[in-house]
C-alpha cells in the first residue's frame, strides 16, 4: 500500500530531520502494483529535494490521491519554486535548473 510506503519514508524523515515538519494526507488504503523499493527511493528523493530547496522553511505536506486507475504522490513545499520554463524538463535525468546568473543551485 502506498499510504503505509508513504508513511514509513515521512517517519524516517522525522527522526532525521526533527526541525521539520511533515503532514502526511494519505487516509485511504491506496493499493498500487510497484517496485517498493523504487518508489522509496522516488519519496526519497522528492523529500530531499523539497527540504534542501526550502531554505528555512520546516513545513512539507505530502498528499496521496486515487485517480481512476492511478496513485498519484505529491510532496508541497514553501521553498523557491520551479519557473514554467524548467517544470517540463526537470524529469529529463541528470536535469538540474540554474539561477539568473547561471549558477547552480547548491
Amino acid at each position: 500500500r502506498i499510504d503505509e510506503l508513504v508513511q514509513e519514508t515521512v517517519e524516517s524523515f522525522k527522526l532525521l530531520s526533527p526541525e521539520h515538519t511533515f503532514d502526511v494526507m494519505c487516509h485511504s488504503p491506496l493499493e498500487i502494483v510497484g517496485d517498493r523499493y523504487r518508489i522509496y527511493q522516488v519519496l526519497v528523493n522528492l523529500l530531499t529535494n523539497a527540504i534542501k530547496y526550502s531554505a528555512g522553511q520546516t513545513q512539507f505536506i505530502i498528499t496521496c490521491k486515487k485517480q481512476k486507475k492511478h496513485v498519484s504522490v505529491a510532496v508541497q513545499d514553501f521553498g523557491i519554486g520551479i519557473q514554467a520554463d524548467h517544470q517540463e524538463l526537470i524529469f529529463q535525468r541528470l536535469y538540474q535548473i540554474t539561477d539568473s546568473d547561471e549558477r547552480t543551485y547548491p
